[in-house]
C-alpha cells in the first residue's frame, strides 16, 4: 500500500517537529501554528495538535525501506539515540512472510519526545 498522505493527531506537536525534522532530518513541508506536514519518501505525513487536552493519541504505522538498506537503517537509528524494539529471539529485526519483508520497530513515547 501506498499513502500519498495521512494526518495523525498529537498531545505534542512541537516535540513531534523536533522529532521527525531534526532527529529523522524529513524535510519539513508545512509549518502551521496546529499543523506540521513533513515529506516521507512520496507521502506527506501531516501531524494537528489534538484538540483534546486529556489526548494522547497513539498510531503504529511504517516506513518503507529496501531491504538491503535495514543494517544501515539499524545503525543510522542507534547513532541518532533511538532504541528498537526487542522482537522474539532476543533480535532486532525480524522477517515476516506474509509481507514478505523485514521489519525493526521503535516507539515515540511521549517520554521520548518530552526528552528531546
Amino acid at each position: 500500500m501506498k499513502i500519498q498522505s495521512v494526518k495523525l493527531l498529537t498531545s505534542n506537536l512541537e516535540k513531534q517537529k523536533i522529532f521527525y525534522t531534526q532527529l529523522m532530518e524529513l524535510p519539513l513541508l508545512n509549518d502551521h501554528s496546529d499543523t506540521f506536514t513533513i515529506i516521507v519518501g512520496t507521502s506527506h505525513l501531516t501531524f494537528e495538535r489534538s484538540s483534546n487536552v486529556n489526548e494522547n493519541p497513539f498510531y503504529h504505522f511504517a516506513f518503507d525501506i529496501p531491504g538491503n538498506k535495514v543494517d544501515e537503517a539499524i545503525t543510522w537509528l542507534d547513532s541518532k539515540g533511538i532504541s528498537l524494539n526487542l522482537l522474539p529471539q532476543d533480535k532486532h529485526q525480524i522477517y515476516l512472510k506474509t509481507w514478505n519483508a523485514t521489519s525493526i520497530y521503535f516507539m515515540t513515547t511521549l517520554e521520548t519526545l518530552l526528552s528531546l
